[in-house]
């Protein structure tokens, strides 16, 4: 729980995607663990370890689209620490989502990509570009 607080609160640090828009409520990180770790709730959560050292996370959700019923998985978080970067952790994590979602009949893995860089990231592992969200504060 503790590697898993420590990268959510790097993930929404300044260093993180989404700069100092977020900060973390390491309560909500402690009800977020426990929510994949309930398979009943169709959400798992992956770890990435070198030498012993928990290096990354990814959660992921599965649901049924509500508009084309669809079974599908979506990604929450995924994160490796910037030391970490370069490695095969990331793209671990992102074959375990890709494996578990597929157990659970999803048709499609839908990722979030905070920059142009992790979008083309994307683009090369075979995701087609769909969205682009945008956010406003309120």
């Amino acid at each position: 729980m503790e590697h898993v607080q420590h990268m959510a609160a790097r993930f929404l640090s300044e260093e993180g995607p989404y700069g100092s828009r977020f900060r973390a409520d390491t309560s909500r990180v402690a009800a977020l663990v426990t929510l994949f770790m309930d398979s009943a709730r169709r959400t798992a959560g992956f770890l990435a370890e070198i030498d012993g050292a928990v290096v990354g996370m990814f959660g992921v959700f599965c649901l049924t689209h509500p508009i084309t019923g669809d079974e599908m998985a979506s990604e929450l978080c995924w994160w490796v620490e910037p030391e970490a970067r370069g490695t095969s952790a990331g793209l671990k994590l992102l074959k375990a989502a890709e494996a578990w979602a597929r157990e659970q009949g999803a048709s499609f893995l839908e990722m979030i990509a905070p920059s142009d860089r992790v979008a083309a990231l994307y683009e090369r592992l075979g995701f087609e570009r769909t969205d682009i969200h945008y956010l406003k504060r309120l």
